[in-house]
């Protein structure tokens, strides 16, 4: 099944970059239900909430982000999870959060040129209810870079960070890097001014207080104006971060909502 999985997601990186070779490409925007994100923030005095859910055999889970635009380069963030559990041992409806979180942006990317750079730091604190309750208090950060190329219609977008605590434990010691590092590969390809494909690795999800999650995504964006975008992927779980012998096949689908006006 992993076998197929993969050979299914490469075709589609492959659709994605021949298709993309001709088209004309707006501002990037790769952010959740996605995992890798982008660089640039949401913008000075502009608000942008993203509502995205998550499900699998076992788990469907709710989560909203609220980013606040502080300045040109920075943005806060706040959020949490709800939903629940079916299977895999435990059943039963959680909360998680809330999720605070500080982006900043050193430079913008240019065309075929420099790439953008900034980074991101946040924390998940030891609160929560049922099957989502956290055992620990869990804090991340790490550094965001995204290069457009093929004249802005093609986007490379990388994540590489930390996300330490989590496991009731404290700061993580003793342990491989593997788990406590996080970050992820994502390319993002314009089909059009309205319409985008993404397909992503990530290496552990710093949103979650475990930061277990590993897998690949393939979906879509579409933009319906500046102000609404509508998001959905497909994906398959990696088991080596986990611990897991078994590939799981998830399903994200999202709506993002950004203020049309300065406040």
């Amino acid at each position: 099944m992993l076998d197929q999985g993969i050979r299914i997601l490469r075709f589609v990186l492959a659709l994605l970059v021949v298709v993309s070779a001709g088209l004309p490409a707006p501002r990037a925007a790769a952010d959740r239900p996605f995992v890798v994100e982008e660089v640039e923030p949401v913008g000075k005095k502009l608000v942008r909430l993203e509502s995205w859910v998550l499900a699998t055999k076992d788990v469907f889970a709710h989560s909203a982000l609220l980013g606040i635009g502080a300045g040109d380069h920075l943005e806060v963030k706040l959020g949490a999870m709800h939903g629940g559990v079916f299977g895999n041992g435990m059943s039963g409806y959680g909360i998680l959060g809330p999720l605070v979180q500080i982006d900043a942006m050193f430079f913008a990317p240019t065309s075929w040129g420099r790439p953008g750079l900034g980074l991101y730091v946040g924390t998940l604190p030891k609160l929560g209810y049922q099957v989502f309750s956290p055992p620990g208090w869990s804090g991340f950060g790490g550094f965001r870079i995204t290069q457009p190329i093929l004249d802005e219609v093609l986007y490379v977008h990388g994540n590489l960070g930390v996300s330490l605590g989590g496991d009731g434990d404290g700061v993580s010691s003793g342990r491989h890097a593997s788990r406590w590092l996080t970050g992820g590969l994502g390319l993002e390809a314009r089909f059009s001014e309205a319409a985008s494909g993404i397909l992503e690795y990530f290496h552990r999800d710093p949103y979650s207080p475990y930061a277990r999650w590993a897998g690949l995504q393939g979906g879509f964006r579409y933009a319906f104006r500046e102000t609404i975008a509508l998001d959905g992927g497909l994906g398959l779980t990696l088991p080596y971060a986990t611990g897991d012998s078994r590939v799981r096949v998830f399903g994200t689908l999202g709506i993002r909502l950004t203020t049309p006006v300065r406040w």
